[in-house]
């Protein structure tokens, strides 16, 4: 993962101390600098910082690792343009991508900024 603010420690003390009872975050070697908090559905964990993210990109570790099993993991705010997994070799984990919000250009020309 290339470093990204919202994976940084100050973001997600912050936003841990804040939106999650200053309870600490959880981290998955498959998934590695990313943390995550539980979900009151048992077994589901979202990505720390949720929707505030504002983008966020992430890898998937090459060890053979299986801390992910039986678990589903929500990760909201990747770009579509970012390196993220959409090929995964391991046949006991699966990929679903969700479009999340309708993008609109911007034209900065003539607008003097």
């Amino acid at each position: 993962m290339k470093d990204n603010s919202f994976t940084s420690g100050v973001f997600t003390n912050t936003w841990l101390k804040h939106f999650n009872n200053s309870e600490p975050g959880i981290s998955f070697d498959f998934l590695p600098k990313l943390l995550f908090v539980r979900h009151k559905i048992p077994k589901l964990y979202i990505n720390c910082g949720k929707t505030h993210t504002k983008g966020i990109s992430y890898l998937l570790s090459s060890k053979n690792v299986r801390d992910f099993h039986n678990k589903v993991f929500l990760i909201y705010d990747v770009p579509a343009y970012s390196n993220a997994v959409t090929e995964i070799e391991n046949k006991n984990l699966r990929f679903n991508r969700t479009k999340q919000y309708l993008g609109f250009p911007l034209e900065f020309e003539n607008t003097g900024i």
